[in-house]
């Protein structure tokens, strides 16, 4: 028998990884999340920024890092993101 395990999220949502160094989403998730940063007047931006990604799974290819605007708890920011190829959804690394 076999079974899948993953996690679906909507392109205006992230999903907290304490275990997280940074935030990271994959290229499609992001422009899937601009669309919808679009419509509230918002919008992500590339920065000139260099990173890498490395995890469980091993190396990604880094397309770049985005700023990205986000709000959390009523409080408004913005997140430096590396940006990977494929679907990854958006991850980031949240500490009080």
């Amino acid at each position: 028998m076999a079974y899948f395990v993953g996690l679906t999220t909507s392109p205006t949502l992230a999903v907290v990884d304490t275990a997280a160094q940074d935030g990271l989403i994959g290229l499609g998730a992001l422009e899937r999340l601009k669309m919808q940063l679009s419509e509230q007047g918002l919008q992500a931006a590339w920065t000139n920024k260099q990173a890498r990604a490395h995890g469980v799974g091993g190396a990604a290819k880094v397309i770049g890092i985005a700023a990205i605007p986000l709000g959390i708890g009523g409080v408004s920011g913005i997140l430096e993101t590396t940006v990977v190829e494929g679907e990854v959804p958006f991850f980031f690394q949240f500490a009080c």
